[in-house]
């Protein structure tokens, strides 16, 4: 609020309060494209992780809940994170009528409780922020288009390839074991059974979350895209690959050992050594080798 004061006599004046007017100009709104941008974010991400949250904590609780990272992974936390500091910490353009169209139909989209449908649109915004934006906000938006390749991407492809993908896994846990696989049914050493590999059990997850690591780094530490990186990046989805075989290998080894390894406990050790490895591994390659952004 601002105080005028009125042109009558000194004796007779009076002050009057007046509202400061929150006016559109030259196609412009009164918000910066970046506050703008991580607001729609937060909430198409919360839309989209809603049901594996309430999940996590029904099935568990909120204190391991909490210490399994709700059932997503610290990388795709981490990622949003970053986008979010970017687009907050972007020059303040103001955000413009057409970013306005382009929020109203993504905030329509997040309406609908349907979290794939989150993913899409986060992915939309990405890519329109990519085509109509300058650095810092770009860089945001790449990193919010990587985000999408393990929640939604990575999904789409598992389901459309899911039966040579698998048998790949079965034959990487088939050498581990020593036996020959059928399928994605690998026997035991012991010839007591055979261990099926399902989706959830796939590396294939994993490979795209060291993706999206390989992806947020670059361009978090503002560097370029160049061979070294992409070899990096590739020694660290072979990294993913490596727990994750060594783990389901572990039990076609010793089936009694089944409920450590497979279970929460062998779920988690696996889970975190699959983070350290693939977080040490970018950012040591991408923070050494990767040529800086001009």
């Amino acid at each position: 609020m601002a105080f005028v004061a009125s042109d009558t006599p000194a004796d007779a004046k009076r002050v009057v309060l007046q509202r400061p007017r929150v006016r559109v100009r030259d196609g412009n709104l009164p918000v910066s494209r970046g506050q703008l941008f991580a607001a729609l974010a937060v909430i198409g991400f919360a839309n989209g992780s809603f049901e594996k949250v309430a999940l996590e904590v029904g099935n568990f609780g909120w204190p391991t809940a909490i210490l399994n990272t709700f059932g997503i992974s610290v990388i795709v936390w981490g990622a949003l994170l970053a986008a979010l500091v970017l687009l907050v910490r972007a020059a303040p353009d103001p955000a413009r009528r057409t970013d306005l169209a382009v929020a109203l139909a993504a905030a329509g989209a997040f309406l609908i409780p349907i979290p794939a449908l989150s993913w899409l649109a986060i992915s939309g915004l990405a890519a329109y922020l990519m085509l109509s934006s300058h650095r810092p906000v770009r860089r945001a938006a790449v990193i919010l288009q990587a985000l999408t390749i393990p929640l939604l991407w990575a999904r789409i492809l598992m389901a459309a390839l899911g039966n040579a993908i698998l048998e790949v896994d079965a034959t990487l846990v088939g050498w581990v074991v020593g036996t020959q696989r059928s399928g994605n049914l690998v026997p035991f050493a012991d010839g007591s059974g055979s261990l099926w590999i399902a989706p959830g059990c796939s590396s294939f997850d994993n490979v795209s979350l060291a993706v999206l690591c390989t992806a947020t780094l670059v361009q978090l530490l503002d560097r370029r895209w160049s061979l070294s990186v992409v070899l990096w990046g590739l020694a660290a989805c072979f990294a993913v690959i490596a727990v994750n075989t060594l783990r389901i290998g572990l039990i076609g080894l010793y089936p009694s050992g089944f409920e450590l390894l497979h279970g929460p406990v062998g779920a988690t050790a696996a889970a975190w050594t699959t983070t350290v490895a693939v977080l040490g591994l970018c950012h040591y390659g991408i923070s050494r080798s990767a040529p800086a952004a001009g």
